[in-house]
C-alpha cells in the first residue's frame, strides 16, 4: 500500500473500530473508579449498600448517609408524608372547630348563669317581701 493508502486506511479504521483505549475514555473524580456495567449488574459499596437499576441516586449525605434510596420507596415515603400532613390538617380544622363550639358554649352558660343569678336575687328578695308582709295584702304588692 502507499503510504496515502495506509494513512486513510487507519483514519477509517480509527473511526469505525475505535481502540480500547478511546472506548473507555471517562473519568471519575479523585478516589474514585470507574466501572463499565453489564445489564443486571449492581453496585456495592464496600459496606455492601448495593444499588440496582431501580435505585435514583442523589448528591452524597442529600437523604441520608446511604446517599441513595429507591424510588419506590420515595414514592410510599411521600404518599404517607402527604397522608399525615392531611390528617394534620384534618385535625387542625377539628380543633379550630370545637374551639369555636366551646366559645359559643361558654357564652351561652355565662348568659344562663347571669340569668339565673339574676332570677335568684328576684326569688329572694320576692321571698323575702313576703316572710317581711303583715297582711295578704302587703304579699300581693310584693309581685310588683
Amino acid at each position: 500500500m502507499t503510504p496515502n493508502l495506509v494513512a486513510i486506511a487507519a483514519i477509517i479504521g480509527g473511526t469505525l473500530f475505535p481502540s480500547d483505549s478511546l472506548a473507555q475514555s471517562f473519568s471519575c473524580s479523585i478516589g474514585k473508579k470507574a466501572a463499565c456495567l453489564d445489564y443486571g449488574d449492581k453496585v456495592c459499596s464496600t459496606f455492601a449498600k448495593c444499588v440496582d437499576q431501580n435505585a435514583a441516586c442523589f448528591d452524597q449525605f442529600q437523604c441520608n448517609y446511604e446517599g441513595f434510596t429507591c424510588k419506590s420507596n420515595v414514592t410510599k415515603i411521600a404518599s404517607k408524608y402527604d397522608d399525615l400532613v392531611e390528617d394534620y390538617n384534618r385535625l387542625v380544622r377539628s380543633k379550630k372547630s370545637l374551639a369555636e363550639d366551646y366559645d359559643e358554649l361558654l357564652s351561652t352558660s355565662r348568659s344562663l348563669l347571669a340569668q339565673y343569678e339574676e332570677m335568684k336575687s328576684d326569688a329572694e328578695a320576692y321571698e323575702q317581701c313576703v316572710r317581711l308582709a303583715n297582711n295578704l295584702e302587703e304579699a300581693r304588692d310584693c309581685q310588683r
